[in-house]
């Protein structure tokens, strides 16, 4: 009686750690799915190309600039439900004042088809007469 009762609580430890095993695989392989969104750098050079990306992936614009000026990047047109700017940052590449940097913008492919997306360089309190660069890029997003 004895060895049917160690050998029923021994399944039992077995099919415990067997689920335990299988809750932390399972847990991994979801981190490990989440983090397959791909990011893609672009820079000035890339103006006029058309790239290739899919639903969750980042596409990062480098391109140069000097907000002490007033000028700053900003978006002209987008397919607003293909693609969402999701935030917009600076770098300066000195600390000399009045020295320019590059701003990135990071936005975020959110459904399949084809985004145009173009930006301004421009002084946003004097309007579009300002606007001395633009930056355009075709989008082709995938499932």
């Amino acid at each position: 009686m004895v060895g049917v009762f160690c050998r029923t609580v021994g399944q039992r430890g077995t099919r415990k750690r067997g689920w335990l095993v299988f809750g932390i695989s399972m847990s991994i392989l979801i981190l490990l799915l989440a983090g397959c969104a791909a990011s893609t750098l672009l820079t000035g050079s890339d103006s006029g190309k058309t790239i290739q990306a899919h639903v969750g992936d980042e596409i990062n614009i480098a391109l140069d600039a000097n907000p002490s000026t007033g000028y700053g990047w900003s978006v002209e047109k987008s397919s607003g439900t293909l693609l969402t700017l999701k935030q917009s940052n600076y770098s300066a590449s000195s600390s000399a004042i009045g020295s320019g940097g590059t701003q990135t913008l990071t936005f975020v492919a959110k459904s399949v088809g084809t985004a145009n997306l173009q930006l301004k360089y421009w002084r946003r309190f004097e309007g579009d007469k300002s606007i001395t660069r633009l930056f355009a890029v075709t989008i082709q997003i995938q499932a």
